[in-house]
Formats: C-alpha cells, structure tokens, sequence
C-alpha cells in the first residue's frame, strides 16, 4: 500500500513537472517564432490548452483524443501551406507537432495518480466501516458490536449458571420527535440517552446503539423477572430526570418502549433472530 502510494505521488508529480515544460517550451517558441507565424501559434497552444483543461478536469482519455487531432490539424495545415503555397518550414512547426500530446501525457499521468489515490481510499473507507464497532454519536457500541459480544456473553453466562436477556428501549413517538426536532437537537437527544441508560445500569450490564432514531440495547446478566427491576428503575429516570431540558420543550417529555427477553437454547446461534423477538415486543409495551 505505501508502495502504490508513493508511486502515485511519484506519478502525480511527473505530470505537474511535464506541463509545466510544456507551457515553458510554448513561451520559448512563441518567443523565437517569427511574427508572420506568432498568431497560428497562439492559436493552437491556446486550442492546446483548452484539451489538457479538459483532461485535467474531467477524463485524460479526452485530452488524447482533443490534442491528437490538434496535431492533426496543425500537420495537415503546414504540409498544405507548404505544398499549396511554398511556405518553408521553420525548426519551431516541428516542435509544435508533439507539444499538445505531451500536454495530453501530462494530464493522463496526474488523472491516473489521482484515480490510485481514490482508489486506496474508497478501500480504506469501506474497511474502517466494516471495522467500526463504536457509533460515532453516542460513543456506544454499535449494532455490529452487539451481534459480536451476544455469542460471547451467552458462553459466559453458560459457563458460569447466569441468565443473558436483551432488552431494547426505544423513544415513544420516535418519528415525531424526530420530526419536531433538529438534526444537532436529536443527536444530542440521543447523548443524553445514551449517558443516562450507562448511569442507571450495573458496570457488566452492556449498552449498545441499535440505529439512529435513538433505539439502544441492553446485554443484562440476569434473567426476565429480576430484569423488571432494571426497567423500573431506567423509567423512573427518565421520568424525573431534568437532563432532556434544552431540548425538549416544557410540556414535551421523552417516554420509552422497553422489552426484554431472556435468551433460551431455542433461538440457537441465531443472534439476528433473537433481537427481532425482542423488538416485536415493543409493540405490546403500551
């Protein structure tokens, strides 16, 4: 990888070096051209220009194609002035005749470095987004996160006689909210959740972020009926607590969807399976 990145660099760089000598060889034969060529010269460097614009912003493939038929144009105009019209060829038309496809060369190297370099990074991102077990707004464990540490958690509590249950908790009226509120005000909302579940659950109870509309998940190492504990005392918390002010208005108060299943060899391997019985459970908690 640091290989292919050097390289493109190396590539890049050939080709901001190879049109800066080109535009400094079509001064150099502007300035030693005779006058009675000078505008045909302006006029094909600046058509030259345009091609390698062209390639430089969009595809290399179509400054080619622009500065060969430039090259084109300006052979097929000088050999007729010369056969037509017994105008001499000078040293400067020759040089004049590779100069658009060294401007093509230029763009095609630095496009290509450009498309490495995206390239990496296209790989890059998608591998940190596979890797990443952290949601980047609450700061919680995220969904992947869960389908990892369940299994686990499940061959501990096996290992070691303890009941696993997973409850969900998600906001009442959840599209109104989010329709009610910012984007910035939901996203804190969603902090501030997050911050007073942690508060209010044991140190080995885990706290995952399921989605962003505010759904969270709770690895408990307990069985369902003393997990009823547990979801008294989250509502009585988000019942009296003041920690959504700022952001809810006065007569506005956050209420929570809460259900809880206690894992059974029934569900098997299958985690996905499992969280869905319990997220069906939402629909009864009225």
């Amino acid at each position: 990888m640091k290989n292919t990145a050097k390289f493109g660099t190396l590539t890049q760089g050939l080709g901001v070096l190879l049109l800066l000598l080109v535009c400094f060889a079509s001064v150099l034969i502007i300035a030693f051209a005779p006058e009675t060529v000078t505008t045909a010269y302006i006029i094909m460097i600046l058509a030259m220009d345009v091609g390698i614009l062209l390639g430089f912003l969009y595809r290399p493939s179509l400054a080619t194609i622009v500065c060969g038929v430039i090259s084109c144009v300006w052979v097929s105009y000088k050999l007729y002035m010369y056969y037509a019209q017994g105008v001499v060829l000078i040293i400067t038309d020759y040089f004049m005749i590779p100069l658009p496809m060294l401007g093509a060369l230029s763009a095609a190297l630095f496009q290509n470095s450009l498309r490495q370099i995206n390239s990496e990074n296209s790989i890059l991102r998608q591998q940190v987004e596979d890797l990443v077990l952290v949601d980047e707004a609450t700061g919680l464990y995220n969904l992947r996160a869960l389908y990892r540490d369940l299994p686990m958690m499940i061959r501990y509590g096996e290992r070691n006689h303890l009941a696993i249950c997973l409850m969900i908790l998600q906001p009442r009226y959840e599209q109104e909210l989010r329709g009610m509120l910012s984007y910035r005000q939901y996203t804190e909302l969603r902090q501030r959740m997050a911050t007073l579940v942690q508060d209010n659950v044991r140190i080995e109870d885990r706290v995952y972020s399921l989605n962003d509309s505010g759904m969270l998940g709770i690895v408990l190492t307990t069985d369902e009926k003393d997990s009823s504990y547990v979801r008294a005392r989250l509502l009585n918390a988000f019942a009296t607590t003041k920690v959504f002010e700022g952001i809810l208005e006065q007569n506005v108060h956050l209420n929570l969807r809460i259900a809880c299943k206690e894992y059974n060899k029934e569900y098997g391997n299958d985690m996905m399976h499992y969280k869905q019985v319990v997220e069906s459970e939402l629909a009864y908690d009225v």
